[in-house]
Formats: structure tokens, C-alpha cells, sequence
């Protein structure tokens, strides 16, 4: 079974990877991803995480390494969708959260959790009943 508290934080630090690739996280970017995220359930878990990649000053590659591994760990879930359908908005919108190397660090992101999945035959949705993916293997 996912965790998705842990998802929702792995979600944080990919939202800090990200910032992380366009320089220094300034405060006002924050703020800027508490006020994108407040409609969200999960926010909390999400902004929670992000302020303690900063706090801590950990890596791009400590973050972006820490969330590819937890969401390859928790399959294919359906808050995936969710969550790059937002980035994806914030690029369209010419978000500063989100700059040409924002962009480039989710399009590698979403390339190599693809082909971990692709690699990996045991990893199942978690959005499906475990029987109907005994049913389908």
C-alpha cells in the first residue's frame, strides 16, 4: 500500500528540486508555493517538506534523488497526474517557480519515473485492487 503522506512530501522536494535548479530559493518563492498550493488537501505535507529541503540547504540532487525514489517505490499513482498537471500549468504560465531549467529538471523527471516503471514489471498501480493486477500479470 503507498504512503502518501510520504508522497505528498517527495512531492515537496521535487517542488524544491526544482526551485533549486533556478538558483538560490528565495523566500517570496514560498510564499509564491503556499498560495499555488492552498487549495490542495495535501499542501501541507507537500510546503512542509519543501521548507525543510531549504532550511536544511540540501542539494538539487539530494531532492530530486530522494522523490524519484519514493515515488518509484509507491507505483503509479493517480496524485501523479495531479501533481504534473500543476507544473505543467505553471509552465505555461511563465511561473517563476518554474524557469528553462525548472522545465528540463521535470522533463527528466518524468522520463526516468516512466522508464523505472517501464523496468520494473513488479510495480503495480496502487489506484487498483491488487486482484484485478494478479488478474492482469
Amino acid at each position: 500500500m503507498a504512503n502518501k503522506e510520504k508522497v505528498y512530501e517527495a512531492f515537496g522536494e521535487l517542488l524544491y528540486a526544482v526551485a533549486r535548479a533556478e538558483g538560490k530559493v528565495k523566500k517570496d518563492t514560498v510564499e509564491q508555493l503556499e498560495k499555488l498550493l492552498e487549495k490542495y488537501s495535501w499542501a501541507n505535507d507537500a510546503i512542509w517538506s519543501f521548507k525543510y529541503e531549504k532550511n536544511r540547504k540540501n542539494t538539487f540532487e539530494e531532492a530530486y534523488d530522494h522523490a524519484l525514489d519514493v515515488f518509484t517505490e509507491n507505483g503509479p499513482m493517480a496524485e501523479y497526474e495531479t501533481f504534473f498537471e500543476l507544473l505543467d500549468e505553471l509552465s505555461e504560465e511563465s511561473h517563476p517557480l518554474l524557469g528553462v531549467r525548472g522545465k528540463r529538471v521535470l522533463t527528466n523527471f518524468k522520463r526516468k519515473l516512466h522508464r523505472n516503471f517501464m523496468e520494473n514489471e513488479n510495480i503495480f498501480s496502487n489506484d487498483e485492487p491488487e486482484e484485478e493486477n494478479d488478474k492482469n500479470q
